[in-house]
């Protein structure tokens, strides 16, 4: 049977797989595959199989466990389901973009769903954040208010299932409260996936009308216009990264947080080569 990597749509895999094992062990059935998978429908696999279901997020690592299949194989079916479910061009075409990078073997930038919405839009991490402050209560609507309803409280719901799930937010099940912890979403250069550069993006937007709305009390906007030599660049780069990692440990002292800022250091060319 042909490897997960050679296939372009996720159905025609399964199929492949389910007469591969068919032929090779006439035990094997569809009811089989959803007990190892640990679905609750027997018949799943064929519906989805068939085209007749799709598969939801939450199933997509219940049929790769199911088809045994190894990290980065797993990686690369969940994204096969998005590209082969995706109604939006956006959409499909970052999911396309990830596949191949996954043949290529270069997994630098290949992020799961999850690490692409979070990446992807601006509240989530804001919302991780507003959890260290004092009264933070977990209601969508108080959230969404927090932030001028800049979101709306469905979108708070989705962005604290998905800190949740990504594991960037863990929850206390007897208090009900939410606290941080600390894994790092980052692969070796992510920020040349499309996922960072719309955070950026979108960061920038926000800057722009905090520029506008806010008093030189509340904000701190700063510039520099300078003449460079290019050598010296990867030092200069290197200093912003320390002066933000600095800055993060000098708030991170605190014992008690009231409000949530952003930090953007933005160093980039004016010019260009003759």
């Amino acid at each position: 049977m042909r490897s997960v990597f050679e296939y372009s749509d996720y159905r025609e895999f399964l199929r492949d797989h389910y007469e591969f094992k068919k032929e090779a062990s006439r035990s094997y059935s569809f009811r089989y595959f959803a007990k190892k998978a640990g679905l609750k429908s027997p018949n799943y696999y064929k519906l989805v199989m068939d085209g007749e279901r799709n598969l939801t997020h939450r199933n997509v690592r219940k049929f790769a466990k199911g088809l045994n299949l190894g990290d980065r194989e797993a990686l690369f079916f969940e994204n096969l389901v998005f590209y082969t479910q995706a109604k939006d061009v956006e959409e499909r075409n970052f999911y396309r973009k990830n596949l191949d990078v996954a043949r290529s073997q270069d997994d630098r930038l290949l992020l799961t769903r999850d690490q692409h919405e979070v990446l992807s839009t601006w509240f989530p991490m804001a919302i991780r954040e507003l959890i260290l402050t004092q009264g933070f209560k977990p209601q969508p609507k108080w959230i969404a208010s927090r932030f001028d309803y800049r979101f709306t409280p469905q979108e708070a719901k989705e962005a604290l299932e998905l800190l949740l799930r990504v594991g960037l937010i863990r929850e206390d099940e007897q208090t009900g409260t939410f606290h941080l912890s600390h894994p790092s979403l980052q692969t070796q250069d992510v920020t040349k996936s499309d996922a960072a550069i719309l955070f950026h993006q979108k960061m920038s937007d926000l800057a722009k009308k905090a520029l506008e709305e806010q008093t030189a009390q509340q904000r701190c906007f700063s510039s520099l216009t300078v003449a460079v030599r290019k050598e010296d660049l990867k030092k200069a780069f290197k200093r912003i990264h320390q002066f933000r990692n600095e800055l993060d440990s000098y708030f991170g002292q605190s014992e008690s947080f009231d409000s949530v800022y952003q930090l953007n250091l933005q160093l980039f060319r004016l010019d260009h080569d003759e």
